[in-house]
């Protein structure tokens, strides 16, 4: 399946550089529901990348939300499409200025930000109370 995404994103043209509005449009368009996870695993570069990744405003601004709210959408688990209309809806960001790379980078963030608990939302854990 990862092999079948890979080729769908080179297909399309679809980088680590892509601004979340066209990843967005494709998505939509192959009706692909990616997860953020098979997503960081289709681009073996992402962690060279990220050591020099430069946050847009938008970035810096989704940095704060997650420490602020700590029920925040940004899961490994999560569709990709449904994420990037979390982040233009739900915070308010204007998804042709951020990039691909930001938006991995920032569930990665808030994953080692808020930690491993259900409470958090981001690991999509249950654990019983």
């Amino acid at each position: 399946m990862l092999q079948q995404f890979k080729k769908s994103l080179e297909q399309n043209g679809i980088t680590l550089s892509t601004p979340l509005h066209r990843v967005k449009e494709n998505l939509k368009k192959t009706q692909n529901q990616m997860t953020v996870q098979d997503m960081i695993n289709c681009f073996i570069d992402f962690e060279t990348k990220v050591r020099s990744l430069d946050l847009s405003d938008s970035g810096k601004k989704l940095v704060v939300e997650i420490v602020l709210d700590h029920y925040n959408p940004f899961e490994y688990d999560r569709a990709v499409s449904n994420l990037i209309e979390k982040v233009k809806y739900k915070y308010e960001c204007d998804i042709k200025t951020m990039n691909l790379l930001e938006l991995l980078f920032l569930v990665q963030f808030a994953h080692m930000y808020l930690g491993e608990t259900s409470h958090t939302g981001v690991c999509g854990l249950s654990t019983p109370d």
